[in-house]
């Protein structure tokens, strides 16, 4: 869903989602879905054969 808004959009839906995940939440996007300066907010987990991200 991230791809269709403007980064910026994007990034500030990325942020509240964010901050509504519970500390051992995960979150699963796909790789066109992860705006530029998610990083700093999210970190990369392999899970499986899956690739997740959690809250830093």
């Amino acid at each position: 869903m991230l791809i269709y808004f403007r980064r910026e959009v994007a990034h500030r839906v990325l942020e509240r989602v964010v901050d509504r995940l519970s500390p051992t939440g995960r979150l699963f996007l796909g790789s066109s879905e992860i705006p530029l300066g998610a990083e700093n907010l999210l970190s990369t987990e392999r899970l499986g054969t899956a690739t997740c991200f959690r809250r830093r």
